[in-house]
């Protein structure tokens, strides 16, 4: 984040340096007015005219780029409180609206792959263009500059070779109107674009300015990058690519408020690998990792998008299960499990069931619990009690019910027995 205000600082500097330059401007041709009044022929006149025209220009640029100095620092703390990245296109627009209040602004981010731009962010687009439309790096005046990596204005455009005009006419974007370009860059990767067209304000450093914005939002872009990485490694296993205990319990908390609050079923359910102390010690703890990872994939692939995967512990799993009553969980369970059960590990034969499978528990709030501890207490209860049954399955709270009521049922034959008269 110390970038970000480095950056602040460096374009407060440079502010400062215009303001200045622009202020010994003016006193050197104030000084020349005084001497020309003194004239009164045609010639001088003229010169008066425009002397006072350039004068009024310059007083109106110095403004500008006073506020650009005032206004900046409240842009960059925004930008700095956005850890997660979502309002950086939003801000970037703002920054641009109020320096060159342009018709139209555009803010492209690159696709993960690096090919593709995608608009995020816009003011003046026409009905038929919406966000998360593609540009093709290489494509129109907005991809060339992610391709160049360069700033880029209508007279840069005006001046290429003939046959990169060609390629321009070729893949021109009429809708789009881009007077004005600059890539958001982080060492020799373009992280995006930002295009304007229609400037009411105009700037003698108008490609630098805009450089500078991009340079803010490329800062903005990276730390966000960081703290993803950094949240990632804080809060994920590295082994599974699952969430960690610490970091489910804190999520589990929030579901259950906001079960509470909808009035929404919330579901857990406990896994535990069967025999995986004796895979250990026959093949070795490397041989254990792989199996771990690979159910961690396994996991991965099978939940749902709303679903929290976590490695619990060892090779225990978690699942957090919003909205999802006892029977979706115990469905979703036991694709996970068969989906373990129907994979070849290695060397799973020495394994005493002859397969690498799991045993699962689960548990429903309200009716299991109210809280993480109890819910999750009973889960790890119903999972030992899968172990006890024999392991590779899934125990939940109406499972056990049904076998305690088939356990007490009277016999056919008890049923059609008549009461004997005591």
């Amino acid at each position: 984040m110390e970038i970000l205000v480095l950056i602040a600082i460096a374009i407060g500097i440079l502010v400062a340096f215009f303001s200045l330059f622009h202020r010994h401007r003016m006193q050197a041709l104030k000084s020349r007015l005084e001497d020309a009044y003194w004239r009164e022929s045609m010639e001088d006149q003229s010169l008066i005219s425009q002397l006072q025209n350039t004068v009024k220009e310059l007083s109106e640029e110095n403004r500008e780029l006073s506020n650009l100095l005032i206004f900046l620092p409240s842009f960059i703390k925004q930008l700095n409180l956005d850890l997660y990245g979502r309002k950086i296109s939003q801000i970037l627009c703002k920054i641009i609206e109020h320096i060159f209040n342009p018709k139209q602004i555009l803010i492209f981010f690159s696709s993960k792959d690096r090919q593709m731009l995608i608009l995020t962010a816009a003011k003046g687009l026409i009905k038929e263009v919406n966000l998360g439309y593609k540009v093709a790096v290489g494509e129109g005046r907005i991809g060339l500059v992610a391709q160049k990596k360069m700033t880029m204005s209508d007279d840069d455009f005006q001046t290429q070779t003939s046959l990169v005009k060609k390629l321009l006419q070729k893949t021109s974007l009429p809708f789009f109107t881009s007077e004005l370009c600059a890539p958001m860059i982080s060492g020799e990767e373009t992280l995006g674009v930002i295009s304007i067209g229609g400037l009411t304000n105009h700037f003698k450093n108008e490609k630098m300015i805009l450089k500078m914005i991009a340079d803010l939002g490329s800062v903005a872009i990276t730390n966000t990058r960081i703290f993803r990485q950094r949240e990632y490694l804080a809060n994920f296993d590295g082994l599974t690519r699952l969430f960690n205990r610490r970091y489910a319990m804190f999520l589990m908390g929030d579901e259950i408020i906001r079960a509470e609050k909808r009035g929404s079923p919330i579901s857990v359910c406990i896994f535990d690998i069967d025999n995986f102390k004796h895979y250990n010690e026959s093949h070795g703890h490397l041989a254990g990792d792989e199996v771990l990872s690979t159910i961690g994939q396994i996991i991965r692939e099978t939940i749902r998008e709303d679903d929290i995967a976590v490695r619990y512990g060892g090779e225990e799993f978690l699942f957090i299960l919003p909205n999802t009553p006892e029977k979706g969980a115990y469905i979703l369970a036991e694709r996970v499990r068969e989906n373990v059960e129907k994979f070849t590990f290695p060397q799973e034969e020495s394994q005493p069931l002859g397969k690498i499978t799991v045993s699962g528990g689960i548990a429903t709030y309200p009716m299991d619990g109210s809280d993480s501890y109890r819910l999750i207490q009973e889960a790890d209860k119903r999972m030992h009690q899968a172990k006890q049954a024999g392991r590779n399955r899934i125990v939940s709270g109406s499972l056990i019910k049904e076998k305690l009521e088939k356990s007490f049922a009277p016999s056919p034959d008890e049923k059609d027995e008549p009461t004997k008269p005591t």
